[in-house]
């Protein structure tokens, strides 16, 4: 049994959704919103069988790239999750693990005036998007509102879908942000955020406590995962971090933390373990972020994490096992704002170990979240075989990405990724009062990207050079206007309008997963490619100095002089959870400030995120 009550009593029909950008979402019978007192809650075993009878009838066809065909109609997500290309279907050890992050849950979702005049904590303006976030909203949308951190409910959605497409998998991933944004404005921080870590584990716990403690990966806490934004105490020379061992001990209650795992974690938030053939390191990274307080504490190796990391990998790697790291916040930069997301020093002493010539090749992948976004990085010398940055979309729906998770399939004798499958809850088309929510398959790497293809085929995995491969490819689609640029903006933020959308130099309407061009947008060409420079130059993991000097000289073969865009860049062939209303505004407002002309910036509201108070 779930260790909390949450009971939820059924509520009178629910009213529309008052703003015609804002969409809700259901799933199971109608319930009143999540009520804040952690005693009164339980996980809703009614609304989840009601989820395992409906999954089953989930039944669409979300196109992936042109030319490559449809997306199988989904008559049971298994039989999707157990899909692949025939020209992969090799004999290899194939298993596969599920993977969410960012929920973002807020456990006073629908009380009245509980942030500033709203209802949820919500990242609202721009055009069509609500004065205010009401209570009359909340109840009409109990599961969720695009623009807004949700309730817990949407998280127990997204973990019985999981549940379904993973029957069978090795191990659940989870990378982080369990709490809603603006935590340090809760009525007791300490508490309510460790309650809700608390939740959110036994929720998972629920969903995957088949797999045991030790297939249940949670642990990259996230900058919301504290009762103040980015903080975490530097206790190097302590045995135990007191707030890590808090959490600890509420994973390891929940059932979804081993004891020896909470014992490792407690003292800097980071752990090994292994399972399905592969070594899996958890590590820490607020730690090593331009926003992590408490301000002015920056050793050289803070927790002693980069010397542990070295160790293991050269552990691994004298084993031959190959290795995944797991974390929350990645290295390089973001694409909301397109600034550092480490310190410099802690970005070039991870580099040096994950690009070292001995060590490198045996980290085979890396998986990231806190970018709300899907996308994916690359080291820019990494040795051969070594493997790339997986970033993920989010569960959380506050930056206007539709809901989503992953199916991630490997090779268990090497660990390489081979193909990863997306699922997601389209929020548009889930209206207030539903019974459901439809969590329907998405598209998967191999099915929409022909050079993922054939570099699987070619190197029995997804590795780094693979994405350098695909990179370059997207590059070429973005300057022809072509298809394959055209699904990789659509789902960059999961069905929802976005900037990569907006840089396309297709012509086409916004919504258009084929054709995405923004034409009515108002964005000049010279624009755009501004746009494209910093979006391409930020998927390799550098020095900002060096990013900067890369977007600068962004150009394209075949592009003609009329880009405006000196230069050319190297030809390798071969997001986020910032809150606005602080540095994630004034970063917003640079980056545009940085790419549009004058008289620009009001076209630029119609790019998804970029509204008027980012």
């Amino acid at each position: 049994k779930c260790r909390m009550c949450r009971t939820r009593s059924a509520t009178a029909a629910r009213p529309q959704c008052s703003a015609p950008t804002v969409r809700c979402m259901a799933v199971g019978s109608p319930h009143s919103a999540q009520r804040f007192l952690r005693p009164a809650l339980r996980c809703q075993r009614a609304v989840l069988a009601t989820l395992w009878l409906m999954i089953g009838l989930v039944d669409s066809s979300p196109a992936v790239a042109a030319g490559a065909g449809d997306a199988p109609r989904l008559r049971g997500l298994r039989s999707v999750a157990e899909q692949r290309p025939e020209e992969v279907r090799q004999e290899l050890d194939r298993r596969f693990f599920v993977w969410l992050s960012d929920p973002h849950i807020d456990p006073l979702y629908g009380v009245a005036r509980q942030f500033f005049n709203d209802s949820a904590v919500c990242c609202g303006g721009g055009a069509g998007a609500p004065e205010r976030f009401g209570a009359d909203m909340t109840k009409g949308c109990p599961f969720g509102m695009i623009l807004c951190d949700p309730p817990l409910r949407l998280f127990e959605s997204a973990l019985q879908a999981a549940k379904v497409v993973g029957a069978g998998a090795e191990l659940a991933l989870f990378t982080g942000d369990f709490v809603r944004h603006k935590q340090e404005q809760l009525p007791e921080p300490y508490e309510n955020v460790s309650s809700v870590i608390g939740d959110v584990g036994e929720c998972f716990a629920e969903a995957f406590g088949g797999l045991g403690r030790g297939g249940q990966i949670l642990g990259a806490l996230g900058n919301d995962d504290s009762p103040e934004d980015y903080e975490l105490d530097i206790t190097t020379g302590r045995a135990a971090n007191p707030w890590l061992t808090n959490i600890a001990e509420e994973l390891s209650d929940v059932g979804c933390m081993s004891d020896s795992r909470a014992g490792e974690f407690s003292y800097g938030g980071f752990f090994e373990t292994r399972r399905g053939g592969v070594r899996i390191l958890s590590i820490s990274t607020v730690i090593y972020s331009v926003h992590h307080t408490p301000a002015g504490e920056s050793p050289d190796d803070p927790f002693h994490q980069f010397a542990w990391l070295r160790d293991r990998i050269a552990d691994a790697a004298n084993l031959s096992e190959p290795v995944w790291i797991a974390g929350h916040i990645p290295p390089g930069l973001e694409t909301f704002g397109h600034t550092p997301l480490w310190q410099p020093k802690y970005l070039q002493a991870y580099l040096d170990i994950v690009q070292d010539p001995d060590l490198g090749s045996s980290v085979v992948a890396q998986f990231f979240g806190h970018v709300h976004a899907d996308e994916f990085r690359m080291l820019p010398d990494a040795p051969p075989g070594a493997g790339p940055l997986f970033l993920t979309g989010a569960i959380s729906p506050i930056y206007r990405g539709n809901p989503s998770f992953r199916l991630v399939e490997y090779d268990a004798a090497t660990g390489r990724v081979l193909n990863i499958k997306v699922f997601w809850a389209d929020l548009a088309t889930s209206m207030p009062g539903a019974a459901t929510l439809d969590w329907s398959f998405a598209y998967d790497l191999l099915g929409s990207y022909e050079v993922l293809q054939a570099a699987s085929a070619r190197d029995g995995g997804l590795t780094n050079a693979a994405f350098q491969e695909l990179a370059l490819s997207l590059q070429q689609s973005w300057a022809a206007g072509g298809a394959e640029w055209a699904m990789y903006a659509y789902w960059y933020k999961t069905g929802r309008p976005n900037d990569l959308q907006c840089m396309s130099l297709a012509d086409g309407h916004v919504a258009n997963r084929d054709t995405v061009g923004q034409s009515d947008t108002g964005l000049t060409k010279q624009t755009k490619r501004r746009l494209a420079g910093k979006y391409f130059c930020a998927l390799l993991v550098r020095p900002h100095t060096e990013y900067l000097a890369c977007a600068e000289d962004f150009s394209l073969p075949g592009l003609g002089e009329e880009s405006g865009v000196p230069g050319a860049p190297p030809q390798r062939a071969g997001a986020n959870g910032l809150m606005p209303g602080s540095h994630a505004a004034s970063s917003r407002h640079m980056f545009w400030k940085s790419v549009a002309v004058a008289g620009e910036e009001v076209h630029a509201e119609r790019c998804s995120h970029a509204t008027s108070s980012l």
